[in-house]
């Protein structure tokens, strides 16, 4: 909104800037008239006469004629109006060159230049000059109102992003909550005291989630203690069969992040790589070099490959990194015989 404002304020600003110039080079050009008090009357009233009438074009036809007719494509009418307008000043014009030629009629004082506007000779330029302030105006209109378009169109672009991010993670946080409550509903049948610490927990997670996380970034010190709190929360529902490693910075840095990005990436280590038969890991890693963030997750492959790429949180994480940094981003997959990885590389906000 600050940037249309200042459109608008350089546009009146050209204007106010052309009119004063003009007034000034008339002034200047009759100069050397003002020594004859009733020549030089009668010239600065003819010349000040001179402009008034495009100065009436200029305000009928930019306040008026190029908003309400040709920015709304009705060409015709415009072209129709601005003859008519331009008719009435040129025939105001012919009543007042009646009237000069008879108060510049007197006979000149020796030694004196010639009038500037000779009254019998003024029409034709009238007539150039009153297509050239009318381009000129249109021109300058036409400009100002791409760039408050294109204002516009990036406002429009930010709203449309914001909106579709907040589609994405609305969606992210009823598949979150989903699979922490079937952990639980399965942690209750094992072992009830750590199912009522698993919900406890959760509620911790939920508070970060539905009243921390709502902006557009939060500090990677908040995300990390999500991860790891996320992280502990899992480990309480699987047997010693599964090992966790989280490998965090000891400092994280206070930089901005997009919220809940990582969880993503986590939840699907998980998910889809945990097995309750076999022995399984999962390993995380994070670091900060300069801008960028690395996060890194790594778990066990049990061979469930249509699983593994499956799930709304890796389809999320994409979508987001595409609105978020376009293509200023690293999104790795790998996967061999024995383990599945995920590479995330991002700059900070």
């Amino acid at each position: 909104m600050e940037r249309q404002a200042r459109i608008r304020w350089m546009e009146r600003l050209i204007y106010i800037g052309g009119w004063c110039i003009a007034w000034g080079a008339i002034l200047i050009s009759i100069q050397s008239h003002a020594d004859v008090t009733r020549m030089g009357r009668d010239i600065i009233g003819f010349s000040l006469f001179l402009l008034t009438p495009f100065f009436i074009l200029f305000l009928v036809n930019n306040c008026w004629l190029v908003p309400c007719l040709l920015m709304r494509r009705r060409f015709g009418l415009y072209a129709l109006l601005l003859l008519a307008v331009m008719g009435i000043l040129f025939y105001f014009f012919f009543l007042q060159r009646i009237w000069v030629a008879g108060r510049l009629s007197f006979p000149a004082v020796p030694g004196t230049p010639p009038p500037p506007f000779p009254p019998n000779s003024v029409e034709p330029m009238l007539v150039v000059v009153a297509f050239l302030l009318v381009g000129f105006n249109v021109a300058v209109k036409l400009f100002f109102k791409s760039l408050h378009d294109d204002e516009v169109m990036k406002e429009l672009e930010k709203r449309h992003l914001e909106s579709e991010l907040r589609c994405l993670k609305y969606q992210l946080n009823p598949h979150f909550f989903m699979n922490t409550l079937n952990n639980i509903y399965v942690l209750v049948d094992i072992d009830t005291v750590k199912a009522k610490e698993t919900i406890l927990k959760l509620s911790k997670l939920m508070g970060y989630v539905l009243y921390e996380a709502v902006g557009e970034s939060v500090s990677l010190v908040r995300e990390v203690r999500f991860l790891q709190s996320y992280m502990a929360l899992m480990k309480m529902r699987y047997t010693e069969k599964l090992v966790v490693t989280a490998d965090f910075p000891f400092v994280v840095p206070d930089v901005p992040v997009p919220p809940l990005l990582f969880i993503s990436l986590l939840e699907n280590a998980f998910k889809h790589g945990v097995s309750y038969r076999a022995s399984s890991f999962v390993e995380v890693k994070m670091r900060v070099e300069g801008e960028d963030v690395f996060f890194s997750c790594r778990n066990s492959n049990h061979k469930c490959r249509d699983m593994l790429h499956s799930g709304v949180g890796l389809d999320n994480v994409r979508k987001r990194l595409a609105l978020l940094y376009g293509r200023n981003y690293t999104l790795t997959v790998t996967e061999d015989k024995d383990s599945y990885s995920v590479l995330l590389i991002v700059p900070v906000l």
